[in-house]
């Protein structure tokens, strides 16, 4: 639906779910499945070339 109206959207993982509870004044049996992040798309994007990183720089075996 965003799309159809000039807007792209993005899955959000990996957020502060007590903190966004907080400032939308959830209560403890109310859970936010997921955020989505939505917006106008910028000419030069992060699509317009992909990049990974070293995976050795973020995970460390114990």
């Amino acid at each position: 639906a965003l799309r159809a109206h000039g807007f792209d959207s993005c899955p959000m993982g990996g957020f502060d779910e007590p903190a966004m509870k907080r400032l939308l004044g959830l209560s403890d049996d109310q859970h936010i499945i997921m955020m989505i992040g939505a917006g106008e798309r910028a000419d030069n994007g992060i699509y317009s070339s992909q990049f990974r990183f070293d995976q050795e720089q973020f995970v460390h075996y114990v």
